[in-house]
C-alpha cells in the first residue's frame, strides 16, 4: 500500500516548504487565501515538516500553513484480494440532515461528554430534491443517515448480504417550508374574520398575540390542515414524485477498533482533542473517538460477527466541550462502515456510484 496526503496550503506561506512549481494553485479558498494543492507521501520526510511548520504559524502568528486534506491510500491487487473487511467511505455526502427536516432523535442515553449515540426516534425524514440524482448511496451530514436508491436495495435484498434492514425514507415536502396563506383556505378565512371582529386585524403584530392564545388552539389546527392538505394535493398534481430512497440501518454487532487505528483533527493531531475522555473508560460504549481516521482500520477480530456491513463502536465527530468552543449546542457524530469482500464486489459489479474503500483489517487485541 501506498499512502499520500493532500494537502491544501495557504500560497504566501508555500516557499516555507516547496518549490514555486511544486503542486496546483486553485485560486481562492473558502478562507478567502489563494491555496496550492500538494500531494506528499507519507513517508516522505517532508510530511513530518508541514506538521512543524503549521504548528510554528499557528503559535506565532496564529495562522495556517494548510486549510485541508485528505488521506488517499494505493493499493495493489494482491493487497485487495487478501483483505477480509473493507472502510466503506460514502462520498456523496448532502444536506440538510434529517434532524432539519422532521427526524426525531432521542439524547436521554447520550454520553454528556461527546454526545453519542443519538437514537433516531422516527422515521428517517429528508428533504429528498437534495438527494444526489446521478449515485445509489449517499449520506446526510449529521449521524449515522445512510441512504440507497430503489435499484441498489434490490441489488442488496437479491444478494442476501447480511447485516443490515431497510426502511423508506420519507420526504420532507416543499410545502413545509412556505409561509401559510391565511386567504388559500376557509378556516384561514375564518381566522381572519374572528380576528378582525376582535380588533386584532391581521398582519399587525397584535394579530399574532391573538392567534397564539389557547382559545384559538383548535381552529388554528384545523387551518393547517387545510393547509397541509391543500398544498400535499397541489404539490402531487404539479411536481414530479422524488425518487425512492431507502434508509440503510446496520443491525449487526458494533465492532471494537483497536491499535494501531488513530483519530485526530488532521495528520499530525497526536492527542486528539475531540476523543471523548469516556471511551477508554467504557470499553464496550459508543463514543467520539476523535475527528476523523487518520489511518486504516484495525479491528478487534472477536468483536466482529461476521456480517457482511457493520459499524464501529467508535465514532467521528466532535465532542461537546469543543462543539461549544466552536458555537455549536452539542457535539456527536458518526460511526464508520466497514464492509466485507462480498459487499463490495457488488458495488464493483454493478457500477454504484458514491463510494471508495480502504482496506481493513481483523486482528487479536
Amino acid at each position: 500500500m501506498r499512502e499520500v496526503c493532500e494537502f491544501r496550503v495557504v500560497e504566501r506561506h508555500a516557499s516555507l516548504l516547496f518549490g514555486a512549481t511544486e503542486g496546483t494553485r486553485l485560486g481562492d479558498s473558502i478562507v478567502g487565501y489563494t491555496v496550492r494543492k500538494i500531494e506528499i507521501p507519507t513517508d516522505d520526510p517532508r510530511f513530518h515538516r508541514i506538521g512543524e511548520i503549521n504548528e510554528e504559524l499557528s503559535s506565532d502568528r496564529n495562522e495556517s500553513f494548510f486549510h485541508g486534506w485528505n488521506l488517499i491510500r494505493h493499493y495493489t491487487k494482491a493487497d485487495l484480494a487478501s483483505a477480509e473487511l473493507f472502510h466503506l467511505k460514502i462520498t456523496a455526502v448532502f444536506e440538510p440532515p434529517g434532524r432539519d427536516c422532521g427526524t426525531q432523535y432521542d439524547y436521554s442515553d447520550s454520553c454528556p461528554e461527546c454526545a453519542c449515540p443519538a437514537r433516531q426516534a422516527s422515521a428517517l425524514i429528508l428533504d429528498l430534491r437534495k438527494a444526489p440524482k446521478t449515485r445509489d448511496i449517499a449520506m446526510t451530514i449529521h449521524h449515522d443517515e445512510w441512504i440507497v436508491s430503489q435499484r441498489l436495495a434490490g441489488l442488496l435484498a437479491d444478494a442476501g448480504l447480511t447485516g443490515f434492514e431497510l426502511a423508506p425514507v420519507r420526504h420532507k415536502s416543499q410545502y413545509q417550508d412556505d409561509t401559510m396563506d391565511f386567504r388559500a383556505t376557509p378556516k384561514g378565512r375564518e381566522v381572519l374574520r374572528r380576528a378582525e371582529a376582535a380588533g386584532y386585524p391581521h398582519p399587525s403584530a397584535e394579530f399574532w398575540y391573538w392567534l397564539n392564545r389557547a382559545e384559538q388552539r383548535a381552529l388554528v389546527d384545523q387551518m393547517r390542515q387545510e393547509w397541509v392538505a391543500m398544498r400535499t394535493e397541489r404539490e402531487r398534481r404539479r411536481a414530479k414524485a422524488p425518487p425512492v430512497w431507502y434508509q440503510l440501518k446496520v443491525k449487526s454487532a458494533r465492532v471494537i477498533c483497536v491499535a494501531p487505528t488513530r483519530f485526530g483533527l488532521d495528520p499530525f493531531d497526536k492527542e486528539s482533542r475531540h476523543r471523548c475522555p469516556r471511551l477508554a473508560s467504557d470499553p464496550r460504549g459508543e463514543h467520539v473517538a476523535g475527528g476523523r481516521p487518520l489511518s486504516e482500520f484495525f479491528v478487534d477480530r472477536d468483536s466482529y460477527d461476521g456480517s457482511d456491513i457493520v459499524q464501529t463502536r467508535e465514532y467521528g465527530g466532535w465532542s461537546t466541550r469543543v462543539a461549544r468552543q466552536a458555537g455549536a449546542k452539542r457535539g456527536g457524530g458518526s460511526p464508520f462502515l466497514l464492509v466485507s469482500p462480498r459487499f463490495r464486489r457488488l458495488l464493483l459489479d454493478y457500477k454504484i456510484r458514491g463510494w471508495k474503500t480502504d482496506v481493513a483489517y481483523l486482528c487479536r487485541k
